[in-house]
């Protein structure tokens, strides 16, 4: 260090005195004013060590920079106590400030240091020339491992420590200067003063303490920013917290409407199914089957079959249109109507008598169609609105007849109801289906997408009517059944789906 280097002054003269006096006024002044300025930033934050370490360098320097120009002006021997404990204060205050800046834990340097100051402060009073000799090695040894963990930092992360680094660089150039000054090397003044080094020390001590400034100030808005993002995310989480919830209660919502719905459809299915008759009347020389396939929604597909007094067997087949409470609305008025009339009414008559009272009853886009036929002495008498021809397969030829009459729903317009009448010959079979059978589609059904899926066609309703096992009117409704089955493809139909089969024994 160049204070332990210094020869004893010779006579100053005024101006000397008072450039000396200058010097030491600035070099103490900004090291001390730098000192305090850190000490009150750590006690702002205490998590930022690094600032104490710094006061604690700036204010060893300010001393030792202070006792140098004691010394120079002559009012301090260059062998007083304080000249040697400043410095291990300084070399030790600047190796933890710099360990503090890039190192989680003390390096096992920084205890090498420390061992060392212990002997040099042992060898003051014993051996000062040697002591002077290991405190010159020990601030070089400081000064250069100082360097190179800035340097070696800095070439890691450039865009932080160029200031540092610089400020290092600058202070080595200027000790080194200053000892060549001392040894007798350089003869004058280096940057106009023949202490150099401290030029070059306060040099670096401005650069160290605006890095810290910069460090301070840059956490203060990392923490800010790190604020907002956290409230940023707290805001989100909430938000999505809520938005869980909305959907849990909307959930919740939906499977208790969906409850909801699913039991008012399993009660109007009872209902539907209710008003279908627990069995089919027994016709002596006849045969009567009959089979529903339902869809997803509450249908109106209704069949019924009634064994009237002097053995008239009266059928039905109807079928509303659309699905839901309106469907079986419509289909309980039906069979109202329908039990009331069965014993007196012609097909005709029984169906222009239901078409007034729906229409009686202001349903809004509510029709029924509905086919009616009566059974006596191997005649049969049918009277259709809006149904699907009846459809008669010939024992004798194998043929299927067709039987169309005008397709105008119960319901919609005030028209008469003409009426058919055909014999039946024995194993002769008539069937009468709802248009669920003609419309089917391939695949699935209530809900599916019919976009390429084929129709089964009245035709060919019609031939696999022809091709149906002839031995019973259950065995051509099972057969029809089957074939549904088929097409289906485990799906629910769109519609459904009802079969009613007369045959007479062969």
């Amino acid at each position: 260090m160049p204070t332990l280097l210094a020869a004893a002054p010779a006579a100053l003269s005024p101006a000397e005195h008072d450039a000396l006096l200058a010097g030491q006024t600035f070099f103490t002044a900004v090291p001390l004013t730098l000192a305090l300025l850190h000490l009150l930033l750590w006690s702002f934050e205490r998590r930022a060590a690094s600032n104490l370490w710094f006061a604690l360098f700036a204010g060893s320097f300010a001393a030792a920079a202070f006792l140098d120009y004691e010394e120079s002006l002559g009012h301090l021997d260059e062998s007083a106590l304080g000249a040697y404990l400043v410095v291990p204060v300084l070399v030790l205050s600047i190796a933890r400030f710099v360990y503090s800046l890039f190192y989680d834990r003390l390096p096992r340097q920084f205890w090498l240091v420390a061992a060392a100051c212990v002997v040099f402060l042992g060898l003051v009073a014993v051996d000062e020339r040697t002591a002077v000799r290991l405190g010159i090695a020990i601030v070089l040894a400081v000064v250069a491992e100082t360097l190179r963990v800035v340097v070696t930092r800095y070439r890691r992360r450039r865009e932080d420590l160029l200031l540092p680094a610089a400020g290092m660089l600058f202070f080595a150039a200027c000790a080194a200067g200053d000892m060549l000054i001392d040894l007798g090397v350089l003869r004058g003044t280096v940057l106009g003063t023949n202490n150099p080094y401290m030029v070059g020390a306060v040099a670096m001590l401005v650069a160290m303490s605006v890095h810290l400034a910069r460090s301070f100030a840059r956490t203060g808005r990392d923490l800010e920013r790190q604020l907002a993002r956290v409230t940023e995310l707290s805001e989100g989480m909430l938000a999505q917290e809520r938005a869980v919830r909305e959907a849990e209660v909307r959930r919740r919502l939906a499977e208790a409407e969906s409850a909801r719905k699913d039991r008012e459809l399993a009660e109007a299915r009872e209902l539907q199914l209710a008003m279908l008759p627990g069995s089919l009347p027994e016709v002596p020389g006849y045969e009567l089957a009959a089979e529903m396939t339902t869809a997803t929604e509450v249908g109106g597909d209704y069949y019924d079959a009634h064994l009237a007094a002097g053995g008239r067997l009266v059928l039905a087949v109807g079928d509303a249109v659309g699905h839901g409470a309106r469907a079986g609305t419509v289909v309980a008025a039906t069979k109202g109507l329908f039990q009331a009339l069965r014993d007196e009414a012609a097909p005709c008559e029984m169906l222009a008598r239901i078409d007034r009272a729906i229409r009686q009853m202001q349903l809004r886009r509510v029709h029924m169609a509905l086919v009616v036929a009566t059974l006596e002495e191997h005649t049969l008498t049918l009277a259709s609105a809006g149904m699907p021809s009846a459809l008669v397969r010939r024992a004798a030829t194998g043929e299927v007849e067709e039987i169309a009459l005008p397709r105008v729903p119960l319901g919609s317009l005030d028209v008469p109801f003409p009426s058919r009448t055909l014999a039946l010959a024995p194993g002769d079979l008539v069937l009468f289906a709802s248009d669920g059978l003609a419309e089917l589609r391939r695949g699935d059904g209530a809900g599916g997408d019919d976009e390429g899926r084929d129709l089964l066609g009245y035709e060919a309703a019609r031939e696999a009517l022809r091709q149906a096992p002839g031995g019973s009117a259950r065995e051509a409704v099972e057969a029809l059944s089957a074939l549904v089955r088929r097409r289906l493809g485990g799906a629910p139909p769109a519609d459904d789906i009802t079969l009613l089969a007369l045959r007479r024994a062969g």
